[in-house]
């Protein structure tokens, strides 16, 4: 965020965007193409860290995460998101970013929309 910026504006506009994760399409299909939750819970995940409020947002949508299962971690979401693409882990994307895509695909849904 810059210094002074009110990224309120932005903030509202997005919060009810779904969030979706996603998977390299060769990860996917190598996990035989997830088609529950307990089958999502085998896989490695990324995210901004593997930390308890990390772990309660997979976990409130019902995936059951440990910090083990989260193989890779970065502070950068696009970093996280060339992860996910290059089947390394499934990772978290706005719907709207990560359908346009042609080497991931949607694992689940996480949220409205």
């Amino acid at each position: 965020m810059l210094p002074g910026a009110n990224n309120a504006p932005v903030w509202s506009a997005l919060k009810d965007v779904a969030a979706r994760l996603y998977g390299a399409k060769e990860y996917l299909d190598k996990l035989v193409r997830f088609v529950t939750v307990e089958k999502l819970n085998k896989a490695e995940f990324t995210g901004f860290s593997r930390s308890d409020g990390m772990i309660s947002t997979f976990c409130d949508f019902g995936l059951t995460v440990t910090q083990d299962d989260f193989s890779v971690s970065s502070e950068k979401h696009l970093v996280q998101w060339e992860i996910t693409k290059r089947g390394i882990a499934l990772g978290m994307m706005m719907g709207v970013v990560g359908d346009r895509g042609p080497l991931a695909a949607c694992a689940i849904t996480l949220g409205s929309n």
